[in-house]
């Protein structure tokens, strides 16, 4: 069965998405050094993982919330 405009276009858009947030993850740490830090990445996984995850589900939730999310994970982090 093919897609339609509408799906076609909606899929365009969430790829879009998607791409305006690849790079939240640059740069992030990918490894725990902390017992706080060990115990997160246990839960949610370090922040570059944690921001990866964000980009898989830009669609569900906007550039911007993931964006925030990632920030405010990091900063959880970084006290830990």
């Amino acid at each position: 069965m093919s897609m339609t405009v509408f799906q076609e276009a909606a899929m365009a858009m969430v790829a879009e998405a998607r791409a305006s947030v690849m790079d939240i993850g640059d740069g992030l740490p990918d490894k725990a050094e902390t017992e706080g830090q060990k115990a997160m990445a246990a839960k949610s996984g370090t922040p570059k993982a944690f921001a990866q995850k964000l980009i898989s589900i830009v669609g569900e939730i906007s550039p911007d919330e993931a964006r925030a999310a990632a920030a405010n994970y990091l900063a959880k982090w970084l006290v830990a």
